[in-house]
């Protein structure tokens, strides 16, 4: 009786020790995981801020080539 006792808790203890290790596992991943999003994330955000700044700069190139049509007088 006593050992059919330890029996069931040794399997309990190991059944518990294995999903340990496979939570573990899957905490490592999901780490790695969101190390790369992350880094996903970081690139992206540089692209759009470089790509914020080359708009900035066209709408500036553009304003100033229309700036140059209005000071001309196109009225026949």
């Amino acid at each position: 009786m006593e050992f059919d006792l330890l029996d069931e808790l040794d399997d309990r203890v190991e059944a518990l020790l294995k999903q340990l290790q496979h939570l573990q596992r899957e905490k490592e991943q999901l780490m790695k995981r969101l190390a790369q999003s992350e880094l996903h994330f970081g690139e992206a955000s540089t692209r759009l801020r470089e790509y914020d700044e080359l708009r900035a700069r066209f709408k500036m190139v553009i304003e100033s080539i229309l700036a140059r049509f209005d000071v001309l007088n196109l009225d026949y």
